[in-house]
């Protein structure tokens, strides 16, 4: 079931917000599911959160179909996971592994992102 409308924040508020410098749209809703501390989230979680009562899990992003960050209307956003999505957007051609240098010199492949991240943890303090 749906969450109940946040005791202040009606349909009239939907415009009510900023946007951010990637264009996204935030609204005051500081009960939706991740939120940030000062009750901010963007326009279009909230949208899905609302119509699915669920949150936009973790790992996975929404996708505005039309690609306008500002158009949140349900039948625009797609549920995906967060590498698909990252697939969809990246610019360039993306590097095959052992074709290009390390990963601390540009590289963002799947195999050296995840060495990177291993020899991160294994340092960091």
């Amino acid at each position: 079931m749906p969450p109940k409308p946040f005791p202040y924040w009606t349909i009239d508020q939907w415009n009510v917000g900023h946007p951010d410098k990637d264009d996204y749209f935030w609204v005051k809703r500081p009960d939706a599911p991740g939120a940030t501390y000062k009750g901010w989230q963007r326009r279009s979680y909230v949208m899905w959160w609302i119509v699915t009562g669920k949150a936009v899990p973790k790992g996975y992003d929404l996708h505005h179909i039309d690609e306008n960050r500002r158009n949140d209307v349900f039948g625009n956003l797609e549920l995906i996971e967060h590498e698909t999505h990252a697939r969809r957007h990246r610019t360039g051609p993306v590097p095959e592994h052992g074709t290009h240098n390390r990963f601390w010199q540009g590289c963002r492949c799947v195999p050296c992102t995840m060495a990177h991240r291993a020899y991160m943890k294994k340092y960091q303090t």
